[in-house]
């Protein structure tokens, strides 16, 4: 009987481990990746919860002033009804908001995020720019038309964590490049992950 060359064994028994840990976890399921302008990725997030006993959601309008410095107007939280916002009375074209995140339960809630129902910008010549400036930093662009719906919502703030008794401010603006477009936004929907 003729015997086997060792780097050959060495060969099989390597080509056996990669296809037996190949299969062990190729039933974990793949999450879906668009090519557009850049690489996204999209996956379904479900809408359950607005507000509760133990966690308050208020938003408030922000105006900059000739420095540069934006206050929030918070003796009146606003609420999002799908009114048309008529982005060239804004400064700059700019509509600031901040949103007051209050957890009032006995334990921390770990994954919170907020998402528009509907949002929709008009305009001819400009962009919309949605800025998130804290407590996490992002920055996108949109061209007009709708930019959420119902079954697309258009998220605000992805995951932070509210820690018991404490509250967090959530800081973001709206920039139409044109000034001369209308922005309408409905529903804000806080939620728990």
């Amino acid at each position: 009987m003729k015997r086997l060359n060792p780097i050959f064994k060495l060969i099989v028994l390597l080509i056996c481990f990669l296809t037996t840990i190949s299969m062990s976890f190729s039933w974990f399921s793949r999450q879906t990746i668009t090519n557009n302008a850049s690489m996204t990725f999209t996956a379904t997030i479900p809408i359950r919860c607005s507000n509760s006993s133990q966690c308050t959601v208020n938003t408030y309008l922000g105006t900059a002033n000739s420095q540069g410095i934006i206050n929030y107007d918070t003796s009146t939280a606003i609420s999002f009804t799908g009114a048309s916002i008529d982005m060239s009375k804004q400064a700059q074209g700019r509509i600031y908001y901040r949103t007051d995140i209050n957890n009032s339960s006995s334990y921390p809630i770990t994954s919170v995020s907020l998402f528009f129902d509907s949002v929709t910008y008009t305009s001819s010549s400009g962009t919309l720019n949605f800025a998130l400036t804290g407590p996490t930093k992002t920055y996108k662009s949109y061209s007009s038309g709708t930019l959420a719906t119902s079954s697309e919502p258009f998220p605000i703030v992805r995951n932070i964590t509210v820690s018991s008794g404490s509250t967090v401010s959530v800081y973001w603006y709206f920039e139409d490049t044109s000034k001369s477009g209308t922005l309408a936004l409905t529903k804000l929907y806080f939620c728990y992950n």
